[in-house]
């Protein structure tokens, strides 16, 4: 195994700490260039900051201004183009701030949240303003990134993925739907609402996300997420509530299935539907 060095410079006049390690550094296409690129994380004087040195450019180096844990790292990567920051706080929630690559900065596109609430961890993702902004570090939010033509492209996005994750579950192949992940779904919802014209689609999506089998978890979570902002827009549509009942209790997280189940009966109920509850529903609330 190879060995991690680990360098933790205790200065007596303050309060300042610098970190730096093997896994204090990053390296990955920080801004979608298709070059490898690195970033390095420290914390100094109470402040986290990263360096980020792109392929061929000057490096950049940003206050975090977020909680962090002084020993740990909080940055991570996944896909090209985006870096994720975790703020946290405690045990009572987690953030982790999406910032996207957009033109010449990294500009906030998401929080993906994990909040914890009367022994309950309510996980979502959510959207941001792209009219109202801010750049990876910096506090304030003024940055209008809004794109017409990414709009455009957003929608037909929209239509493509409902099209193929439609005939992906019909014909029983799931690979298409297991490629979903946070970053598509910010895609979508940044620029195409939930309104009456995209509901249908999008409630379809996520069922399609949440009823192949074996899900995992992290899509589970997505289709949950997507879910969850639907019936914020529509607190009376019935269909999306067996949904998340069904992803709920697939991820054992059978209090908040309950009460998106009794949530669902109520509806039905209301709409005279009551004799089509299916059975595995009334079995799970009781």
């Amino acid at each position: 195994m190879k060995l991690r060095f680990v360098i933790i410079l205790l200065l007596l006049f303050g309060n300042t700490v610098f970190i730096f390690s093997q896994d204090n550094i990053l390296e990955g296409d920080f801004n979608k260039d298709a070059k490898n690129d690195r970033l390095e994380y420290s914390y100094i004087k109470n402040t986290p900051y990263i360096k980020i040195l792109l392929n061929g450019k000057s490096p950049i180096k940003k206050d975090l201004y977020i909680s962090v844990e002084r020993y740990s790292m909080p940055i991570e990567y996944e896909v090209p183009g985006y870096i994720n920051i975790h703020e946290f706080s405690g045990s009572r929630f987690d953030n982790y701030f999406i910032y996207k690559w957009i033109n010449d900065d990294w500009y906030l596109y998401g929080i993906f949240h994990q909040i914890e609430s009367d022994g309950l961890v309510n996980v979502y993702l959510e959207p941001v303003n792209l009219r109202n902004t801010k750049k990876i570090g910096e506090p304030t939010y003024n940055y209008n990134v809004y794109d017409k033509q990414e709009r455009i492209n957003s929608k037909n996005l929209l239509d493509s993925i409902f099209t193929l994750y439609k005939q992906s579950y019909q014909i029983k192949d799931y690979k298409y739907i297991e490629m979903h992940n946070k970053y598509l779904s910010l895609d979508l919802l940044n620029y195409i609402e939930v309104d009456n014209s995209t509901v249908q689609k999008y409630n379809d999506i996520a069922y399609y996300i949440v009823s192949i089998p074996n899900c995992n978890e992290e899509l589970l979570q997505e289709g949950i997420s997507l879910l969850l902002r639907i019936v914020k827009t529509y607190p009376e549509r019935t269909v999306a509530y067996i949904n998340l009942g069904d992803a709920y209790w697939e991820l054992n997280e059978n209090t908040k299935a309950k009460e998106a189940y009794n949530k669902y009966i109520e509806l039905m109920k209301a709409n005279g539907k009551e004799s089509k509850i299916p059975q595995r529903v009334l079995d799970r609330v009781r």
